[in-house]
């Protein structure tokens, strides 16, 4: 599709092959802050991802004052994106429709469904379109402050993060059994859905999902988000780095 629709795939731990499209195929076009024509996804297991993934896209953002999930799995599971919308509450709960206040958030939940939060510590470029990645990466598993394994790229770049939470509710509430930080998320049947979630919907539009099962390279993130309207070929070429 152009550049007022989606381009949604899942692409497996190669990162080649296995297209996740949805029920309907590729078909998820603009969404306003109504959320109409999001694309529901469903919970199949290639996007019951538990382990190392990536999350990536193409975005347009309108600040309303609103939290904004431009993609969604579950909070209290696999992970779900949300633009806050300002500084004015915590966690956005109360924002503003300043552009400038927008950031960006990942929260997933261990397997006692209490999730934890990366979020970026500056706000999110607004331009013709942004490009962002999130990655879990557990297996190059980041320590406590840096977001519980979680990194953000904007527009290629590596974007600094923290987490949400702090050190005593991640000591008391996100340790396993052996006193270890959780490292492997929740698997839920909660619907993936592109453009809308738990919070408000996407206000903007989405170009080029894809999810990924494993954690890309930090030059892989960057060579998509020079790859705008390129050839599947030439992303695929990316993948690969």
């Amino acid at each position: 599709m152009g550049s007022s629709g989606i381009n949604a795939e899942y692409m497996g731990s190669s990162g080649l092959n296995a297209e996740y499209m949805g029920s309907s195929g590729i078909n998820a076009e603009y969404m306003g802050s109504s959320g109409i024509n999001a694309e529901y996804m469903g919970s199949p297991p290639e996007l019951q991802i538990t382990g190392d993934m990536t999350i990536a896209m193409f975005v347009t953002h309108v600040n309303d004052g609103n939290r904004q999930n431009p993609y969604a799995k579950a909070y209290n599971g696999e992970g779900t994106i949300t633009i806050e919308a300002g500084t004015e509450g915590e966690d956005g709960e109360t924002g503003t429709t300043d552009d400038e206040n927008s950031t960006l958030s990942f929260y997933w939940a261990g397997e006692n469904s209490q999730y934890c939060c990366a979020k970026a510590l500056q706000a999110l470029p607004h331009g013709p379109w942004t490009h962002i990645a999130i990655v879990r990466d557990f297996t190059n598993f980041a320590d406590f402050e840096r977001g519980l394994a979680s990194k953000f790229y904007v527009n290629g770049e590596y974007f600094p993060t923290t987490n949400c939470r702090d050190q005593e509710w991640a000591d008391t509430n996100f340790r396993d059994a052996d006193g270890n930080y959780f490292a492997q998320a929740r698997a839920t049947e909660d619907a993936a859905t592109v453009g809308s979630g738990y919070v408000s919907s996407h206000h903007g539009n989405i170009e080029d999902l894809r999810v990924y099962s494993r954690a890309l390279s930090a030059e892989a993130i960057a060579c998509y988000a020079g790859k705008r309207g390129a050839t599947d070929a030439e992303r695929a070429a990316c993948a690969r780095m």
